[in-house]
């Protein structure tokens, strides 16, 4: 094989392993989710193959799916439901017209070692500091995370980044803690 053909070959072998990894930190589904009615569902992933635990009241429904892309099938009584993950992984929009968001709730570290406590309801954030009063409210959506300072009435935008991090448009970072 010719040296050309070697650094080609390569190079595609580079580029389709960073492109899986890529592929595979944008689908990281596992965790806690809420529907629009605050209802806890939970997702177990393996690669492409997802268990979904929703839970109502004393009762709990075990459904089967695969991921693939930004798309999720899931089988619930033989039939099959299809949602659309979001870019950022905050929202999964069903094409019954319900949508899930990522369980956010809990304890979270800016980069200066700060603690926040996010609290969420559906698709609505209040993060407390560690007082807990109240510094911003928020709403997940479609293009991340968005908040409105309570003081100064300033708006930030956030991005998940995998599962337990988030990154302000000011440049700041937070980690979750539990």
């Amino acid at each position: 094989m010719n040296q050309a053909l070697k650094q080609i070959l390569i190079l595609s072998l580079f580029v389709l392993t960073v492109h899986t990894r890529v592929n595979a930190a944008m689908l990281a589904l596992d965790g806690q989710w809420l529907d629009e009615d605050n209802l806890i569902t939970s997702i177990v992933q393996s690669n492409d193959k997802i268990v979904i635990n929703n839970k109502s009241g004393d009762t709990s429904t075990e459904m089967n799916g695969v991921v693939s892309g930004n798309t999720i099938i899931v089988k619930i009584d033989q039939q099959s439901l299809t949602g659309e993950i979001s870019e950022d992984n905050l929202i999964i929009t069903w094409k019954n017209g319900s949508k899930w968001f990522r369980d956010l709730s809990g304890v979270w570290e800016n980069q200066i070692g700060l603690c926040l406590n996010i609290e969420q309801i559906g698709s609505f954030v209040r993060i407390k500091d560690y007082k807990g009063q109240v510094e911003s409210v928020g709403f997940i959506k479609d293009d991340g995370i968005v908040v409105i300072a309570k003081k100064d009435k300033k708006t930030s935008a956030g991005e998940l980044i995998e599962s337990n991090g988030i990154s302000w448009g000011d440049g700041s970072s937070w980690k979750k803690k539990d």
